[in-house]
């Protein structure tokens, strides 16, 4: 396929914004290699697009959208309780829960601002690039298989995780 002047030019004027994230990133010097860093606190790391070669992203090169600084989790203490609208309530420890049978699923997750550098007008809040999408394979243990172990009752209408 032969490039359209229309391609020309808008890859032209993409160009500045691809470099503009890498020059962010050696300035500020990163803890996560071969991430763009677009905020230390809370941690927002985007994944250079330039640098996709494969289908599946790699989890530890995903990207990171957070509003709020990560919480420490000491997993020894660490309990997670069910609750509420069921019949059988009872508490796991972070063990127990990895004991449980998981699951694996490739999945394509994106972030609502993904791209936001490219808005007019301008948006305030982080200028991300594309690269906050991504495929990867997840795996853990189903919210489903957890509420189905704690036995829903027909008035539940909602989860709420605290």
């Amino acid at each position: 396929m032969t490039p359209t002047r229309r391609d020309f030019v808008r890859a032209a004027l993409a160009a500045p914004f691809l470099t503009a994230g890498l020059r962010a990133q050696e300035a500020i010097g990163s803890p996560f290699p071969g991430l763009i860093v677009r905020a230390h606190e809370p941690r927002n790391l985007e994944f250079p697009v330039s640098e996709l070669r494969d289908p599946i992203i790699p989890n530890e090169q995903f990207f990171v959208r957070s509003h709020f600084a990560v919480p420490p989790v000491d997993v020894k203490s660490w309990r997670l309780k069910v609750e509420g609208a069921v019949e059988r309530p009872f508490e796991l420890t972070y063990e127990e829960l990895t004991k449980l049978r998981s699951r694996r699923l490739t999945a394509t997750l994106e972030c609502a601002g993904n791209g936001r550098v490219h808005l007019t007008p301008p948006v305030p809040g982080l200028q991300w690039g594309q690269g906050a999408v991504g495929n990867a394979e997840w795996s853990g243990v189903p919210l489903a298989a957890v509420l189905d172990k704690a036995g829903l009752k027909n008035t539940a209408v909602e989860v709420i995780l605290e």
